[in-house]
């Protein structure tokens, strides 16, 4: 499709629509500006918004440590079922196909970024084809005809402010930056807008220069209008006309410029999947509002004003000072004690000098401060347990009570995210399987030996069926990666829960277990290569035999069973023995560290 078809009035409708809901968007923008600056601080380039005092306790780094943590850690493992039963044989084909993709691409960067993103806002993914004539701001990454999905800039995304519902959009987009010499041989572009680029862009440079918006970018001091870029470069605004499914590529100068006599670069039908290029991730929804309310936001007030009471604190502690009164008339006893030595007999009257403290460390103004932090872990979601950082209780089971408990509101962030992923995976799939030429070096494994791998190529003839005939899902716990000591833990209770228990039934069938094999896992677990050499082979013992080493066991034993209260959370007591003790115009060493009272 030509640029020209959209026609002039259509293309300038379109500028308006755009410009105005970039212009609505801009409180968003500069909501997310303030809330990153917080959670830098002064640390980051000292460019935060607490550039005068500093943050002591940088709550939101716990914060979003621990979210991201919990979240989005690993690449995601693809699972591929069909109801059809003729189908199912080909479902391990497209799985691996998917998941040599989602390696291929390396997902797991994207994704973190788009969960990150959404702690501050919202998490925007893109997921599209890249090939000859698309602009994409990453292409170097990625062959021609290559499946892609990446993190949008919030800052760089817009979308149709009117509507408040996201499937109600009529269009959505985003900001890419793009050589202009890649334009001027890209044959699918309006040569007539490309020769304006040039222009449009230093007008826009000069009117950038007088008046620009802070964003995030220029926080590190990147993205400035002082800053000479190398090269010629255009800013391009790539639009999705939902309704006419069509792609509009439009310059961002002629939005910041107004005129209305530019057509478009570029008019394109769309051709991916139906719900269009982006993938949104919100975690706090608002009622007949498409932009959530993010976590961080609920949690940067509790941030400022710990911070702002520490630094208080602080100041009051570099502040402090002690002095010695005396009384006119006695100055040759202040000048024997001045010059005393510790524990020196001097001669004078007791009450001559008197000891003055001015400023230190002000007790309720401490409990305050360390009430707010415990509030803000609190509304975070319990982040010391979320964060492993401290006893929840005193056994076994009532941590992991607390623990699962605790985990309540972590796990329905993670079903959240876990559906944005569903989706981008689906889409990436889409443009896999609509593929003419695709092949995929991918490997099976042998029947009858599942430890070897056979390689095969996946061509487009492997096909078979529909797409949508196939049900993609992700696994959700391979969405945050274990240690092989939380593996071999897991494979210890799946053993002695379900394995010894089956033991004798397994026998009467004609099981045993390779206990060889057995030792290879666990020793892959613990690292420790080849543990079978600790082990001999030798005749097999008799039934009614006893083993060498075997110890005898009296027949009848004792047992006694002390039961023992522990507190529910010692971290916490200590808290608030700290709190009561800062209150009633204490120090708080004792209370807190068990010290003499």
């Amino acid at each position: 499709m030509a640029s020209a078809e959209l026609g002039k009035r259509e293309s300038a409708r379109l500028r308006k629509s755009v410009r105005a809901s970039y212009r609505d968007l801009s409180k968003f923008r500069k909501a997310r500006y303030e809330r990153i600056s917080s959670y830098i601080g002064n640390a980051f380039c000292r460019e935060g918004k607490n550039t005068k005092d500093r943050t002591p306790l940088n709550l939101l780094e716990l914060a979003v440590s621990t979210y991201t943590q919990s979240l989005m850690s690993a690449n995601p493992q693809v699972l591929v079922t069909s109801d059809w039963s003729k189908l199912r044989q080909h479902t391990a084909q497209l799985e691996a196909a998917l998941n040599f993709l989602v390696r291929r691409i390396n997902l797991e960067e994207s994704l973190a970024e788009v969960v990150l993103n959404a702690l501050f806002g919202m998490g925007i993914a893109k997921v599209g084809l890249d090939r000859a004539g698309s602009v994409h701001e990453d292409r170097r990454y990625f062959r021609s005809g290559q499946p892609f999905a990446d993190s949008v800039d919030p800052d760089n995304f817009v979308y149709d402010t009117s509507a408040s519902k996201w499937r109600d959009c009529s269009f959505a987009g985003d900001l890419v930056r793009v050589p202009i010499d890649e334009l001027e041989m890209d044959p699918e572009m309006d040569q007539r807008v490309v020769k304006r680029l040039q222009e449009m862009e230093s007008r826009r440079d000069k009117a950038e220069d007088a008046e620009s918006e802070e964003t995030v970018r220029t926080l590190s001091g990147n993205g400035g209008p002082e800053n000479d870029e190398y090269g010629r470069w255009a800013a391009l605004w790539n639009v999705i006309l939902y309704r006419e499914r069509v792609v509009v590529i439009l310059p961002d100068a002629d939005l910041s410029e107004g005129d209305n006599d530019v057509l478009p670069l570029k008019v394109s039908p769309w051709e991916g999947p139906t719900g269009g290029p982006y993938r949104l991730l919100r975690f706090g929804a608002v009622p007949d509002n498409i932009e959530p309310l993010a976590p961080l936001s609920v949690l940067e007030d509790l941030h400022d004003l710990a911070n702002t009471i520490y630094n208080k604190v602080a100041r009051r502690v570099n502040e402090a000072k002690q002095n010695v009164l005396f009384s006119a008339g006695d100055e040759e006893d202040a000048r024997r004690q001045q010059g005393a030595k510790d524990l020196e007999w001097i001669r004078g009257d007791p009450q001559t000098a008197k000891e003055v403290s001015l400023g230190g460390v002000d007790g309720p103004m401490l409990a305050f401060a360390m009430n707010v932090v415990e509030v803000f872990k609190s509304m975070g979601g319990n982040l010391d347990v979320l964060a492993g950082l401290s006893p929840a209780a005193g056994t076994l089971g009532q941590e992991q009570l607390i623990s699962e408990s605790a985990g309540k509101r972590m796990k329905q962030m993670s079903r959240q995210v876990t559906a944005m992923i569903r989706g981008v995976v689906r889409d990436l799939g889409y443009y896999l399987w609509t593929d003419p030429l695709i092949e995929l070096p991918l490997t099976r494994p042998m029947p009858g030996y599942e430890e070897i791998e056979i390689p095969f190529l996946w061509t487009p003839d492997m096909k078979v069926g529909d797409y949508y005939d196939y049900n993609i899902d992700i696994d959700p716990y391979s969405l945050t990666e274990s240690t092989p000591t939380e593996r071999l833990a897991a494979f210890q209770q799946f053993w002695q829960g379900a394995v010894m228990p089956m033991m004798p039934l397994l026998a009467q069938q004609g099981i045993m277990v390779n206990m060889m094999e057995v030792l290879k896992y666990v020793s892959r677990c613990l690292r420790i290569k080849d543990m079978t050499r600790f082990l001999e082979t030798g005749a097999p013992i008799p039934e009614n035999a006893e083993p060498p080493g075997a110890r005898h066991t009296p027949a009848a034993t004792s047992r006694t069973y002390n039961h023992v209260n522990n507190p529910g959370n010692p971290q916490k007591s200590n808290s608030q023995r700290m709190l009561a003790s800062l209150l009633s115009g204490g120090n708080g060493v004792s209370a807190a560290s068990g010290g003499p009272r």
